[in-house]
């Protein structure tokens, strides 16, 4: 909780936040979407942040070029996080599918540029 109240603070004091926000296995909460055309879970605790801190998303990517050199992309994601409380998951789901459909875009430009250590396509209950 100290943490949140931390985010929030420094987002009102006009302060950028970073949140890794594509861990899976830490977020209990998941959106099923479409990933390179397969099923797969990405994590929306991200855009419940930002809603309830009324900030907007900028979505940053690093893709490894050659030894010691990357290329830093940052972009736009989400002026403002909108959740309808009638339909709030579904929100929250085209939230993340533009994540993913972002997040592909990088992964082609970069293929070898990308690890990940959780299995992405891995049933969930």
């Amino acid at each position: 909780m100290n943490t949140i109240l931390r985010v929030k603070d420094l987002i009102e004091a006009g302060e950028m936040v970073a949140v890794m926000g594509d861990r899976a296995d830490l977020d209990t909460n998941l959106a099923s979407v479409k990933f390179f055309g397969e099923q797969a879970y990405f994590p929306t605790s991200l855009y419940l942040l930002s809603a309830a801190m009324a900030c907007p998303i900028l979505l940053t990517v690093s893709l490894y070029r050659t030894p010691n050199h990357y290329d830093l992309y940052c972009e736009p994601f989400a002026e403002k996080v909108s959740l309808p409380r009638e339909d709030r998951k579904a929100a929250l789901a085209a939230y993340a599918q533009q994540y993913a459909s972002r997040l592909e875009h990088y992964c082609r430009m970069a293929p070898y540029s990308w690890l990940n250590f959780y299995d992405f396509w891995s049933a969930r209950s």
